[in-house]
């Protein structure tokens, strides 16, 4: 029960974001090139996941997976400018920085 909860809670976040990425989009683009502006902006924002996506095999290579969560928790802990945010537990304060 509690994994479909997190599951639903994932799910709702997704959506946020998603919508607010696309509310960004329709803003941004000029209403006499929508379509065509939409399709280009969305298939660009596709581009840094598909770079991240190809490059975790090799980063798993050099690391190991320990490591490599390590890692992961370690960047989803960050605030962008070498600091903490408030949901660092002393295990992800601990772990070791991300440096390849």
């Amino acid at each position: 029960m509690l994994l479909a909860a997190v599951i639903a809670f994932e799910a709702f976040g997704v959506g946020l974001g998603t919508t607010a990425f696309v509310a960004y989009i329709a803003r941004a683009t000029d209403p006499r090139y929508t379509a065509t502006q939409f399709a280009l902006f969305t298939s660009l924002a596709a581009v840094p996941r598909t770079v991240v996506n190809a490059s975790t095999g090799w980063v798993v290579e050099q690391t190991g997976w320990f490591n490599f969560y390590l890692c992961g928790l370690n960047i989803t802990q960050s605030d962008g400018h070498g600091g903490r945010t408030t949901l660092g537990t002393s295990f992800v304060n601990s772990a070791p920085r991300c440096k390849l």
